[in-house]
């Protein structure tokens, strides 16, 4: 194979892979000249006539930019020097002639390489996402085969049509010699009986992406975000076939107004009624709400606030509310002053629009009773609402149904009525046989998302439900226990504010799995008021020890005590620019002055933000996965079971509700004493241009410059007044650091994880300040995970008081 280079060593025989090279091949390329290479494997000899390969795309576009190419000498440092000779220097190109396509891989039975004709599951081995139904395209990709392949061509009109600045974007990319990775992408999901569901955003810095939908749009935008639009679904009109379009299933469009009949809601209830006993049940429970609203059965009938206890059996079917409130002044409240006039009559002049279209729901769907929580509490009677909140959760449980207001931002603003033009239905040409697909905005997470981020009470109300009415923007999304589905006659899908009410009524399998779960996806959702962080799923906590018998701490069991401590926050190394979560600021209700925090620092609820949760069966986040997806960690983890536990004596004392009422809602105090192997690090704060502000902590006689932490909050020095030393520890704090210091701190090793396929053993604890009050005792700031090292060698078991 290689006769054609007659010195070329004997050596090169024993590289029979090696792709042959003649000199037919060099006449065919006359830019290309020859090279002295000197190879350290051969002891220096030089090996020489290798020709130098220029690609093909490069070679035609030749004489239009490489007029200037001259030839450069290069010293090779592992010849003491010597230069090798003769080596072409091609001036770099603009960009690649846009006629030039890279080859396609021969991996796929798909005519289009870039899609794979929008079947996820048959795109190349080397591409496969963790989820099989979804492919990722980038711009730079479906721009070069746009006129190529009709799936391509329709994504690049999508993308032109519903993607603000598309025109800037498109230039950009074109101007691009490669596919870059930090551009926008297409995120496409394709699933049999499901509309194809279509995510723009911008690229690996998917962060930085928000949804513009049609709430954002009549707010202020800001102009340093990039902003896209919500998902989008194409799918063929019902009853219509589109050649060459996937056969996904029959999908209707939204009626452009809601009948007052609410026919949807109606059928889907009747057969919720008679198909779901099991599950669902046949109506109300037995507890019921202390007062009701008596909304009558006709528009004439007069509506008023009635005692429950003197309904009796006629009041076991009735409807609640799942709102966001108004601002303060607005609110349609029961108070002391009009309560006993609204046990004759409200005035309906006066309701908010909410309540008003509730009523309605209400009475189309055949029941007279609603529950209503600014209406049905006493809003300014301490004892009333002391004694109500707590029982909030078993009222949406017990109720017939939960009327969801999920496309009013407050509940002044109405949520049956013409559906808004931003989500009508688009048509886009298809194929060639003039068909076409349609397309929409899907109007369903973003304002779902956006009603149980206002307040927590929202999000225990959808899991607590038996069967909840969304009133989307764009669809009405019928849920129960049992399914989840559209006006349009699909399942909605990943969506996380849809089907609370089917993953968590039932929580006698698998208690505490589901309450990491829980936590994960609550703590993510942004509160008002701090206060309410606890109670506000108190319901939820109260079903749980129903079931397990555990005693509760601050969001926390007993019985899954140690995988609890193991929480940390989400931002991380995919997340640089993200601020950190922060310290609780709570509000005393009565002064409306600013309070300290009370909640325990190992507890999850002493920080407002979204953290990630270690449960029993999937182990410890993303630490053991390493892979990212759109809604966080999903690989499988590390089982906890696996892990070996390294504290002993775990308990926690001095723990005390702050309202006796409500076992489950703030605490004050809280003391986590165990023990374990304790050693003291040098937590280090340091800023870089590139990744912001940076916690690390080095062990002492350990190599390196240290290891990252997962930092609760941003932290601060504390001072040590008195003392030689000017700090004595470090603590949480809502200020970003003005400077970089290094101070003194502990890390408590907590659990060791042994190696597995892929994952790496890892040491997993706790970083520990002092507290300010007590030098024996400490406060949680932030998660560490070692490599396995010796860190813990030798270090003897001590008893750890956590505060």
């Amino acid at each position: 194979m290689w006769s054609n280079y007659p010195n070329q060593p004997g050596r090169y025989s024993g590289y029979p892979n090696r792709p042959p090279m003649n000199s037919g091949y060099q006449n065919q390329h006359p830019n290309m000249g020859n090279q002295v290479v000197a190879n350290p494997s051969f002891g220096g000899q030089p090996t020489v006539n290798i020709p130098r390969v220029q690609p093909p795309w490069q070679q035609q576009v030749q004489n239009q930019y490489t007029t200037n190419t001259g030839f450069q000498a290069v010293a090779n440092p592992r010849l003491g020097g010597q230069q090798t000779m003769n080596i072409p220097r091609v001036q770099r190109l603009p960009h690649r002639p846009a006629q030039m396509q890279r080859p396609k891989p021969q991996s796929s039975g798909a005519s289009c390489e870039i899609c794979c004709d929008m079947t996820p599951r048959i795109q190349p081995k080397s591409r496969i996402q963790l989820d099989p139904d979804r492919i990722v395209i980038y711009l730079w990709n479906f721009l070069q085969t746009r006129d190529e392949c009709p799936f391509c061509n329709l994504l690049l009109r999508l993308f032109e049509h519903y993607v603000d600045g598309a025109e800037e974007k498109i230039r950009l990319a074109e101007q691009k010699l490669s596919c870059s990775l930090d551009g926008p992408i297409a995120s496409v999901v394709v699933k049999s009986n499901q509309p194809v569901v279509i995510t723009f955003s911008e690229g690996m810095h998917e962060k930085a992406s928000l949804v513009r939908d049609a709430i954002v749009s009549e707010e202020k935008i800001d102009p340093r975000k990039v902003y896209y639009p919500p998902p989008i679904l194409v799918y063929c009109p019902a009853g219509k076939e589109v050649l060459g379009w996937p056969s996904l299933g029959d999908f209707k469009d939204p009626e452009p107004m809601l009948d007052d009949n609410f026919k949807f809601f109606k059928s889907r209830l009747q057969n919720c009624v008679k198909n779901h006993t099991s599950t669902c049940g046949r109506a109300g429970g037995t507890s019921l709400p202390r007062r009701l609203i008596d909304v009558g059965t006709s528009d004439s009938d007069v509506i008023k606030l009635v005692e429950s206890k003197k309904l009796g059996s006629r009041g076991r079917k009735y409807a609640t509310v799942s709102h966001r409130w108004a601002d303060e002044k607005l609110m349609f409240r029961t108070l002391r002053v009009n309560f006993n006039e609204r046990l004759d009559s409200i005035d309906e002049d006066g309701m908010p629009r909410v309540l008003q279209d509730s009523i309605k729901v209400t009475r189309a769907l055949g029941l007279r009773y609603l529950w209503m929580d600014t209406v049905c509490l006493i809003q300014d009677d301490k004892d009333d609402m002391g004694k109500e909140i707590p029982k909030m959760g078993d009222y949406y449980a017990n109720a017939y149904f939960t009327i969801a207001a999920s496309s009013s931002k407050d509940s002044t603003v109405p949520f049956v009525s013409r559906r808004n033009s931003y989500y009508t239905p688009d048509w886009f040409p298809f194929g060639e046989d003039g068909s076409g697909v349609h397309v929409r905005r899907l109007g369903v997470e973003g304002h779902l998302a956006k009603r149980a981020n206002t307040q927590g009470w929202v999000w225990q109300e959808s899991a607590l439900s038996v069967r909840v009415l969304n009133f989307a923007p764009s669809e009405l999304i019928w849920e129960c226990r049992e399914d989840v589905e559209s006006e349009c006659e699909y399942e909605p899908q990943d969506l996380p504010s849809l089907g609370l009410a089917r993953k968590y009524h039932d929580v006698q399998e698998r208690p505490f799995e589901l309450w990491q779960e829980l936590i994960q996806s609550y703590s993510a959702r942004s509160l008002k008021n701090f206060n309410d962080l606890l109670p506000a799923i108190s319901g939820l906590a109260k079903r749980v020890q129903d079931k397990t018998g555990s005693k509760y701490f601050a969001g926390i069991w007993e019985q899954d005590l140690v995988p609890s401590l193991l929480w940390e926050v989400t931002r991380g190394f995919d997340r640089i620019g993200e601020p950190l979560p922060k310290v609780p600021d709570p509000i005393d209700p009565d002064t409306k002055a600013h309070m300290k925090c009370t909640t325990p620092s190992w507890s999850w609820a002493s920080i407002q933000g979204w953290v990630r949760t270690s449960d029993t069966t999937m182990g410890n986040s993303s630490k053991h996965a390493g892979y990212r997806g759109p809604g966080g960690f999903t690989a499988v983890n590390r089982s906890f079971a696996a892990m070996k536990l390294d504290v002993r004596n775990v308990k926690v004392e001095d723990i005390v509700p702050s309202k006796r009422d409500n076992p489950f809602g703030e605490v004050t105090g809280g003391t986590l004493k165990l023990y374990g192997r304790l050693i003291q690090v040098t937590l280090t704060c340091t800023h870089k241009k590139s990744t912001g502000w940076t916690y690390m902590v080095k062990v002492p006689g350990q190599p390196g410059s240290g290891t990252r932490i997962s930092a609760d909050t941003e932290l601060k020095l504390y001072p040590n007044p008195g003392s030689w030393a000017p700090y004595r520890t470090v603590r949480r704090s809502n200020d970003t650091p003005k400077s970089e210091f290094a101070v003194t701190a502990h890390c408590l090793l907590v659990v060791q994880g042994p190696a597995a396929p892929g994952r790496r053993a890892t040491q997993d604890g706790l970083v520990l300040g002092l507290s300010e009050d007590d030098d024996d005792e400490f406060k949680r700031i932030g998660y560490f995970s070692f490599p396995n090292s010796s860190c813990f060698d030798g270090v003897s078991y001590q008893l750890v008081t956590i505060v």
